[in-house]
């Protein structure tokens, strides 16, 4: 895409979110094929964001750092989203484990094929080469990079879409022990009807109802 069919594109995209012309908007994104994926996904995320849909822009900003786009511009808008979420001590409770799981579960397919290729390459090289310092590395970085993928495949990835009470089991009969706020991100496993059972972050494990808006 030339700069000037870029910035045409960029103009007539922000005059359909200055109109509120969101659906126009989306379709506009969805049928240009020729827009990289990250800036794609930005732009999905400024669309929610001014639909007033934070979780969703969060979603699509941190999906956008993801796939490249590293600059100052993501940044910027995932901190505004994650104050005007009140999320941002929230996060600051995720262990460096669970910040790992998270990426680890949202990272590009793609991206993880790549590291497998390479972890592969290593060890091949170093059983060829019989230089078994490398063979040794490359079988240990093989079965840690299984490990978290097997790990993280028990568990189904969600963006938390509002403020959710969490009691001790799956009923509204059981103890209330906290609170889970719109934007977090949350790794279940069990179900039970509408129930969700949070496995991670640990902080807040314990069961939600996806169903009912708790805190209105």
């Amino acid at each position: 895409m030339s700069s000037y069919v870029q910035e045409s594109f960029h103009n007539k995209f922000n005059q359909f979110i200055k109109n509120k012309q969101f659906e126009s908007a989306r379709e506009m994104l969805e049928k240009n094929g020729d827009i990289p994926k990250n800036i794609k996904l930005f732009n999905l995320g400024y669309l929610n964001y001014s639909k007033g849909n934070l979780v969703q822009a969060k979603k699509y900003y941190e999906l956008a750092k993801l796939h490249g786009m590293l600059g100052s511009e993501v940044t910027k808008s995932l901190e505004k989203i994650n104050e005007e979420l009140s999320i941002t001590s929230f996060e600051d409770q995720y262990t460096s484990y669970e910040n790992f799981l998270f990426t680890y579960k949202t990272l590009p397919e793609p991206h993880f094929y790549l590291g497998l290729g390479f972890f592969l390459t290593v060890f091949f090289i170093g059983l060829v080469k019989k230089w078994h310092v490398l063979t040794l590395l490359g079988v240990c970085s093989i079965i840690v990079f299984g490990y978290y993928r097997y790990e993280v495949e028990q568990y189904d990835f969600a963006y938390n879409e509002s403020d959710k009470l969490i009691q001790r089991g799956p009923s509204v009969i059981f103890e209330e022990i906290g609170v889970l706020p719109a934007g977090g991100k949350i790794f279940y496993s069990k179900q039970r009807n509408n129930w969700r059972y949070i496995e991670y972050p640990e902080v807040f494990r314990g069961w939600i109802n996806t169903e009912r808006n708790d805190l209105k």
